[in-house]
């Protein structure tokens, strides 16, 4: 899956999720994975493909954020693959296919914007707090209910 070009994207969508991609771009900034920009009519996706070592973070993750988007919060939820589970798990890699959020990346520097990130923190803390995640990271550190 490692650098897979944009006909191998079309066809993973496509035999996973009985979706035809009008249109892949990749994307840059994935954490510890490989991303790419998947539209389908008028609906847009992420391609999330990390490697096998990584699949329990995002298996959690994918969780978390269903957990979030019942809650009214945008998290890019995932779109369960044609077989049934959230993540297509391969031997050499994991891959989601998550629900693009619209929007504009936050530069933190107005008080306005502060703002917004620490009720929307505090809003999915309160959300993630009072759900179970299978195989989330604990930290055993933090309190979460603080």
């Amino acid at each position: 899956m490692d650098g897979m070009d944009q006909a191998a994207v079309r066809d993973f969508v496509y035999q996973h999720w009985d979706m035809v991609a009008d249109r892949v771009d990749p994307l840059s900034g994935g954490m510890n994975s490989q991303t790419w920009s998947v539209t389908s009519g008028d609906e847009r996706w992420v391609l999330k493909v990390v490697t096998p070592k990584g699949a329990q973070g995002l298996e959690a993750g994918l969780l978390a954020a269903l957990a979030l988007e019942a809650d009214g919060i945008p998290a890019g939820a995932p779109k369960a693959a044609k077989a049934g589970p959230l993540c297509v798990r391969l031997p050499e890699a994991s891959a989601a296919l998550l629900r693009w959020v619209d929007g504009r990346e936050l530069d933190g520097q107005s008080a306005s914007e502060i703002s917004l990130i620490g009720k929307t923190l505090g809003r999915a803390h309160r959300v993630l707090v009072a759900s179970t995640i299978v195989n989330a990271p604990s930290f055993d550190w933090i309190d979460l209910r603080a």
